[in-house]
């Protein structure tokens, strides 16, 4: 006797409204790309911005701030295979692959580009874990997008 099956690991996340009463935000955010594997896509907040680290010579995050502590307000979807732990309200210091400030002069080659966040700014990311990352770090925002305050 041969079971045959089959798998998909695809996720798919529908499209979603986002409304915060209490600050009088409202965000439309298009979910229709689906979330990655490995990848967790949140709504967050960032808390505070961590001084850059000047001892990392010859990379963008000696030049710019990489670090921060972020507050995740809501997960949006998860990837197949993403390994962290991720919860709804929960604090987390991160390390953005491609800095803080504005990538237009740090990464010219890039071919969408980030336009920089500062403490405070509500924006949507795609975070993986890693377990190899230096400096404890191991939730790293990949990419990112700014939501209309």
């Amino acid at each position: 006797m041969i079971v045959m099956s089959c798998w998909q690991c695809k996720t798919k996340t529908p499209t979603t409204n986002t409304t915060t009463k209490n600050t009088e935000t409202t965000a439309v955010v298009s979910q229709e790309r689906p979330v990655a594997r490995g990848t967790v896509r949140v709504i967050a907040k960032l808390i505070k911005v961590k001084p850059i680290n000047t001892s990392d010579r010859n990379t963008a995050c000696s030049k710019n701030p990489c670090e921060a502590t972020i507050t995740v307000e809501k997960i949006v979807g998860k990837g197949a295979f993403f390994a962290g732990e991720v919860n709804q309200g929960q604090q987390l210091d991160t390390y953005f692959i491609k800095t803080l400030g504005a990538t237009k002069d740090v990464f010219p080659e890039l071919k969408k580009h980030f336009p920089g966040l500062k403490k405070g700014d509500r924006f949507e990311a795609d975070i993986i874990y890693s377990l190899k990352a230096a400096n404890n770090l191991n939730y790293q925002v990949v990419s990112y997008q700014p939501l209309s305050k």
